[in-house]
């Protein structure tokens, strides 16, 4: 039997065999591999996302470069973390991936 969890892993009880999603199951986790890259956070809904660049994740608490300060966040407060495509291929793939004019550039880190 295979079932599928909510972080798209899949596990296959016959086999025993386990496929493992690179994506992190916690805000924290996740926060810890976009750093050095550019996010968008929403704190609340009723304010506009900003975006940060995430410099380190100490405990519980986001340090993220924000208009040429730093901001420091508790990450229980984050409602959402936006990232774009390239900026996540970067991170889980650790190589800078671009596409201009329909050709794709990838560069070691």
């Amino acid at each position: 039997m295979t079932n599928t969890n909510i972080l798209g892993n899949v596990e296959n009880e016959k086999n025993g065999l386990r496929r493992i999603s690179p994506i992190s199951g916690s805000i924290r986790d996740l926060l810890r591999q976009f750093i050095e890259r550019k996010v968008i956070i929403v704190l609340d809904a009723e304010q506009e996302p900003e975006l940060v660049e995430v410099e380190n994740v100490v405990g519980n608490l986001l340090v993220a470069e924000f208009n040429g300060n730093f901001k420091f966040v508790d990450i229980n407060c984050i409602c959402e973390v936006i990232i774009s495509r390239d900026e996540l291929l970067e991170a889980l793939l650790g190589r800078e991936v671009r596409c201009e004019d329909g050709n794709q550039t990838l560069r070691n880190l």
